[in-house]
């Protein structure tokens, strides 16, 4: 995995997958996101971390992270009422290390 933003959001991978193995692609993953961190963030509010999140994969988005962040960044857009985040566009750029 590359180098990961900040310490900060190395903790919420890790709160977030909760020592599962399994859940390592989706951190792999969310990391190269580059609006990863509202992503992480929604799911930490809502609980939704651990054996919750694997659940939540399969069953509400078949295992897809694509569809999981799709659905959480339209809820995001949609709460927020900013500049939508892209996905698509977003995915695999260099984000801002601080």
């Amino acid at each position: 995995m590359k180098e990961i933003r900040s310490e900060r959001f190395r903790q919420k991978l890790l709160r977030l997958i909760d020592g599962r193995a399994d859940l390592m692609h989706f951190a792999h993953h969310l990391n190269y996101l580059v609006h990863a961190e509202p992503v992480a963030d929604w799911l930490l509010v809502r609980g939704i971390r651990g054996q919750n999140l694997s659940e939540w994969l399969s069953q509400k988005h078949g295992g897809s992270f694509i569809k999981a962040v799709q659905a959480i960044v339209q809820d995001v857009n949609k709460a927020n009422g900013v500049k939508p985040i892209i996905f698509g566009r977003d995915y695999g750029k260099t984000p801002a290390i601080q």
